[in-house]
């Protein structure tokens, strides 16, 4: 059952990505709209194939892939509890949730027309960088975070803030002291 469902699968993507034309962005919101039209970019074809999916009684959902100042779109489909993603846009198919496609860039190819605007490889790739620098940035935020707690002095920290208010104060005094002539 899962061949002819995934056979199925492929052809409605293939006639979606043979139906649009990626020259100009779509226009109208709908799938019909868009479909009608017979341009779009990668939103208008993913919302095209997730709207036939979901008409075929698929579970479907579109996903965003940020690439650093743009995006590029895909849909993930569930075909006997598997999540699987297809890119519309380049008739590419991945036989593995969008987790894995993510977090391993070197399970995707790039097999897409040569007027294709966004190379999906590019985009795993963009995001695995970004995470790399989420996880860098925590790290350092961390380090920073424990390098101040072990050099202040161990106590109570209410207790250490006083004595600090009390040093400047009594600081203040003296050097007002000094300066006015009081005595």
């Amino acid at each position: 059952m899962i061949t002819k469902s995934l056979t199925e699968a492929k052809e409605i993507m293939s006639v979606v990505h043979r139906g649009l034309s990626p020259k100009k962005p779509h226009v109208g919101n709908t799938a019909d709209e868009i479909w009608a039209g017979g341009y779009a970019w990668c939103a208008g074809y993913a919302e095209v194939f997730k709207d036939r999916m979901q008409s075929m009684g698929y579970r479907v959902k579109r996903a965003t892939l940020r690439i650093p100042g743009d995006t590029h779109e895909v849909v993930r489909v569930w075909i006997n509890g598997d999540e699987l993603v297809f890119d519309p846009t380049y008739n590419l198919f991945f036989p593995i949730s969008l987790r894995t496609l993510i977090r391993s860039p070197i399970l995707v190819s790039h097999r897409g027309p040569k007027y294709a605007c966004y190379d999906f490889y590019f985009a795993v790739k963009a995001r695995r960088r970004q995470e790399r620098r989420a996880t860098i940035v925590l790290a350092l935020f961390t380090i920073v975070i424990l390098g101040v707690t072990m050099l202040w002095p161990p106590g109570d920290i209410a207790q250490q803030s006083q004595i600090l208010r009390d040093e400047t104060a009594r600081r203040h005094t003296a050097d007002s002291v000094r300066v006015f002539g009081w005595e």
